[in-house]
Order: structure tokens, then C-alpha cells, then sequence
């Protein structure tokens, strides 16, 4: 069984650019099945750009181009405006790192201002792997729009970005980006994020997580940083040991893979979440991730990311959202 270790952290934000694939069944029948299966299509410079589009329930929004029996979500910027020293005052950005190099070890990803960063640029945040960063005001455009990319740490290069995020995040905005090793393309990977949009302020573009129930609490659970790794991707089940599989939202029996984000409404007080492997439909035999703790109150609602660092031990990281 793999070795896994749970971090937790108490401040909280998101979008995706998601690739949809068939539904996958599990085998002898299982129930289960991977729903709604998305994965980040980023090209090789790292472009993550959008400017409105379609919304979902995680609070994500893109747009959706056909490739052949494929849905392929692409996202366009708005366009306009130059990169400037100011921010987007009101808006709540934070960056979860679980990016993994092709090469060597993962490490500290930084936020800088613009598509390019100048070789003396000052990050607007640093966030070592496996963690979530603190909020930051994301720097702004001078038509107002938030336009910054991501490095490794101490890097500047048009060769080293991880991504370049032009998003359309206004005040009132509070936003997670996660940001996971996109596709491995001549021994180099390219970074993928997903975007959620948590509270929304009255101009925004975007469309809000829904919140927890008021009388339950709310996990939020995703896999998407273990999806380009090269390890097992056929999916988890989420559940508690000694008490069954937890039951999504929609009471659909799918498991958390690719890069959807499944909700999983609990009781209020300490949760034990462990995931389990994609055939085990009554969580009875060893967990693959966990089990880890965490302490809902009602209305209170969590990420619960499954990730890695070499593809192969898996963990979780738990990230309250703020309120």
C-alpha cells in the first residue's frame, strides 16, 4: 500500500481548462464510475486564458471546442491592456502547488506580474509544493484584468514559465487556482491549472462554488494532480474506514479522477476521509490514500486533493475554503 500523509491548510479559492473523456466503468460489475472526467489542455508555452465562457457547479468556467469524438475546453482572453505594477484591489487570489517536474524533484513555484517576467521581478507570492499559499491581490492589466504567469522559484526564462494565467478576476473575487503537471512534451512538462471561483464580487464573470448545506459539511474531493504522472488513473472512492463509501452529492456512485471535482456533503465534527481503489465499491479493503483527518462545521467546505510527488506515494492535502 502506498505510503500517504495528510497536510492541512486554513485559508482558502478556483477554474479548470478540462478535456472530457467517456465514462469508465469499473470491471465484474462494480457500480462505480468515473463521471465527468476532465483533463487541462494547456499549449506548450503554458497559456491559461479566459475570459468568460460556460459555468459548472465547482465554480469553473471555460469554453468547449469539438475534437473528434473528444470534448476539448479551450480558453480565450478577453484581450487588450498592458501589464502594469498594480493589482486588483478586492480580489483574493492563492495558488496550490502540486506541480511536478518531469526531472528531478518538485519544488516552490512563484506568481509574476505579466506574460513575461522581468529578470528583477518581485513575486507576488511563493508557494512550496504540497501547499497552499496565503491570498494575494493578483497583478493587473491596465484595462483591469488579473494577467500574471508561474515559475519555478528563481526562475525567469520564457523556457522555465509554468503557465501564464490571463483571468478575468474582479473585486469581490476569491479564487483558488491549482496549479498540476500538464502533458510531458519533449522531456519537458508543461503546468495545467484548474481555476474555482469560491465567493464572487457583483461585476465578475465567474460563477461561484455552491456552498456547503447549511446543516451538513462539504468535501470537495479531486485527483487532478496524479493524472499526468504516469501512475494509476483509473480513480478513487472516497469513504471512511469502518463506516463505507461516503455518497456524492448527486448520489451518482462516481469516482474522483481526471481532473473532476466531486462533493461529498458529510456530518459536522472530525471526518477520517480515506480513498480507496476504483473497484472496491464498499471501502472495506486497505485505503490507497489516508485515512486523514479534518474537522467540518456545518457549512463549512474543504478540498480534498489527492497527490504526489513521484507518482507512485500518494497523499492528501486538505484546504478549507475561507468564508
Amino acid at each position: 500500500m502506498p505510503a500517504s500523509t495528510v497536510r492541512m491548510y486554513h485559508d482558502g479559492g478556483m477554474q479548470t481548462s478540462p478535456l472530457s473523456r467517456s465514462p469508465h466503468r469499473a470491471p465484474h460489475g462494480a457500480l462505480r464510475r468515473v463521471l465527468g472526467i476532465t483533463l487541462a489542455v494547456v499549449v506548450a508555452t503554458g497559456v491559461a486564458a479566459c475570459g468568460g465562457g460556460g459555468s459548472a457547479s465547482d465554480g469553473s468556467t471555460a469554453t468547449t471546442a469539438s475534437k473528434g469524438d473528444e470534448a476539448v475546453t479551450t480558453s480565450e482572453g478577453t484581450g487588450g491592456g498592458a501589464p502594469t505594477e498594480s493589482t486588483v484591489e478586492g480580489a483574493k487570489v492563492r495558488i496550490v502547488n502540486l506541480y511536478v517536474p518531469a526531472e528531478g524533484e518538485p519544488g516552490a513555484v512563484e506568481v509574476l506580474a505579466g506574460y513575461t517576467a522581468a529578470e528583477d521581478a518581485q513575486p507576488a507570492a511563493t508557494v512550496p509544493f504540497g501547499e497552499a499559499g496565503d491570498y494575494f491581490a493578483p497583478p493587473a492589466t491596465s484595462d483591469g484584468r488579473s494577467l500574471f504567469s508561474l515559475y519555478p522559484e528563481g526562475k525567469t526564462s520564457d523556457d522555465d514559465r509554468l503557465m501564464q494565467v490571463d483571468q478575468t478576476i474582479v473585486e469581490g473575487d476569491q479564487v483558488t487556482i491549482l496549479l498540476t503537471a500538464g502533458e510531458t512534451m519533449e522531456g519537458a512538462r508543461t503546468g495545467s491549472t484548474q481555476v474555482f471561483f469560491e465567493q464572487t464580487g457583483p461585476s465578475s464573470n465567474g460563477a461561484a462554488t455552491e456552498p456547503a448545506p447549511g446543516d451538513k459539511g462539504l468535501l470537495l474531493g479531486n485527483a487532478s494532480a496524479i493524472e499526468n504522472l504516469g501512475g494509476d488513473t483509473d480513480g478513487f472512492t472516497f469513504g471512511t474506514p469502518g463506516s463505507g463509501c461516503l455518497e456524492d452529492e448527486d448520489e451518482s456512485s462516481t469516482l474522483v479522477g481526471g481532473t473532476s471535482t466531486l462533493r461529498y456533503p458529510v456530518e459536522p465534527g472530525a471526518v477520517n476521509l480515506a480513498a480507496y481503489a476504483f473497484d472496491d465499491n464498499d471501502c472495506t479493503g486497505p485505503p490507497e490514500v489516508g485515512p486523514a483527518t479534518t474537522d467540518l462545521e456545518a457549512g463549512d467546505s474543504a478540498y480534498a486533493f489527492v497527490y504526489s510527488a513521484n507518482g507512485t506515494d500518494l497523499e492528501f492535502l486538505l484546504v478549507p475554503i475561507e468564508t
